[in-house]
């Protein structure tokens, strides 16, 4: 995502490889906001796991979008 906070990379798992994935704080995405996958983002009451092979972005009403990006 871009300008936004981060907590250090987690290491998570899709389809058994593990990996370093980014952690973005939610609060801090304003709308237009975008991310490449994978992706963690933390909210004060859910946290939002971006897959590979998908895209996120903060529409206007700050709402999380994803949407399947296909190679």
């Amino acid at each position: 995502m871009n300008r936004e906070r981060r907590s250090a990379p987690a290491a998570v798992g899709f389809d058994g490889r593990f990996g370093a994935t980014p952690v973005s704080d939610r609060e801090q995405l304003a709308a237009g906001a975008r991310s490449t996958s994978p992706a963690i983002i933390v909210g004060y009451s859910s946290t939002t796991v971006v897959p590979p092979d998908f895209r996120c972005e903060v529409d206007k009403y700050l709402n999380l979008v994803l949407t399947r990006h296909v190679n």
